[in-house]
């Protein structure tokens, strides 16, 4: 992958849901070998959040690559993630109002909204042309 120079440990998810399927299968195995592991809870979120990601870069970012690793920080998780995409910061859009009940409900448009849930902490940068954002989940999530 043509990029920022890296330390090991990422994992390439490319940009369809083929490679979307094996990063997540990655990303997860790495989890659960983590001392303590996370909770099923927080796999589910690190899960979500991945799909999101993923998702976003490619559909609307157009990015051609994507790319995860996940630091362990006792009692939290680090995603950091890296996108070819078009510059996009989540941390500072404007997130869509929820519906107030399942009458209202359309889907698609919320991925932001539970991307900001389940980060107890999250922050963005650019460098040249590589979106990265770092998500941080509790180990714990309940």
């Amino acid at each position: 992958m043509n990029g920022p120079a890296e330390p090991d440990g990422w994992i390439d998810v490319g940009a369809d849901a083929e490679g979307l399927e094996a990063a997540r299968l990655r990303l997860v195995s790495r989890l659960v070998h983590m001392d303590p592991p996370p909770g099923r809870s927080a796999v589910y979120a690190v899960e979500l959040v991945l799909e999101e990601f993923a998702a976003n870069a490619s559909r609307h970012g157009g990015a051609r690559s994507v790319r995860v690793m996940a630091l362990d920080h006792g009692s939290s998780l680090e995603l950091q993630f890296c996108d070819d995409g078009a510059e996009f910061d989540p941390t500072s859009a404007t997130l869509p109002t929820l519906p107030s009940g399942l009458d209202e409900a359309q889907p698609g448009g919320l991925g932001l909204v539970l991307m900001a849930h389940y980060a107890s902490a999250w922050s963005y940068e650019r460098e040249g042309a590589w979106n990265r954002l770092h998500v941080f989940v509790d180990k714990q999530v309940g």
